[in-house]
């Protein structure tokens, strides 16, 4: 089968074609900006949650306990002029290692924009609907 993208006169060598790119990496998040700050994640603040709140996306883990781990350590993070929001988006990769890294590497470049989207993937990933009706079922016939 032909291929379209193919073009006759592409200028492009073989060598350009399949070398390594830069378009479409750089991690779920989108990056944010904040008009007159220069907001960066300080080194404290990255080890403080890599010490106290890793969430390893085990079966046996419990997202929402993780979550209330999370959100209990960054609200103690402030930043001059910079909402609580994206302190919580920005760290929140920082806070995920071995499975949940992985997964969280695999969502679309640049497709989350806010915490209410990071919050919601996450807990439809690691506490999806179904474990909870699951759960539920569990309690009413024990």
């Amino acid at each position: 089968m032909f291929d379209s993208s193919f073009h006759l006169h592409d200028p492009r060598t073989m060598e350009d074609i399949y070398r390594p790119s830069l378009i479409g990496r750089g991690g779920a998040i989108s990056p944010t900006t904040v008009p007159g700050t220069d907001f960066v994640l300080n080194n404290h603040m990255v080890q403080l949650i890599r010490k106290n709140c890793q969430f390893h996306g085990f079966e046996d883990e419990d997202a929402n306990e993780h979550l209330d781990k999370y959100l209990s350590i960054t609200q103690f993070i402030k930043k001059n002029e910079i909402s609580q929001d994206i302190i919580n988006l920005n760290l929140f990769p920082f806070s995920l290692t071995n499975e949940a890294e992985s997964w969280f590497y695999t969502l679309k470049t640049h497709s989350i924009h806010t915490w209410e989207e990071m919050f919601s993937k996450f807990l439809s990933k690691y506490y999806p609907y179904s474990k909870a009706l699951q759960l539920r079922k569990d309690i009413l016939n024990f």
